[in-house]
């Protein structure tokens, strides 16, 4: 068992916990910098609620150099 965290470790030195708007873009921005990562997360699907009432301005430069534009932030999501 000690063998297989091992090498996990060495394959992905960062473990993200939670697949949240943190999370996520963390992961990506660690992602753009080749820097390896492994992200977890305990639900298989996307929340029917709401989370946020809004993306302030900060947040929107982080979005934007990940390669989300103003369309992809406007739009509604997609509730399954």
């Amino acid at each position: 068992m000690d063998k297989i965290i091992d090498t996990i470790l060495v394959m992905y030195p960062i473990a993200i916990i939670g697949g949240g708007p943190v999370g996520l873009v963390s992961s990506i921005l660690l992602s753009i910098q080749n820097v390896p990562n492994i992200l977890f997360e305990l639900h298989s699907g996307t929340s029917i609620h709401l989370k946020a009432i809004g993306i302030n301005p900060q947040s929107i430069k982080v979005f934007r150099r990940i390669g989300l534009d103003d369309e992809n932030l406007s739009a509604p999501s997609a509730s399954k």
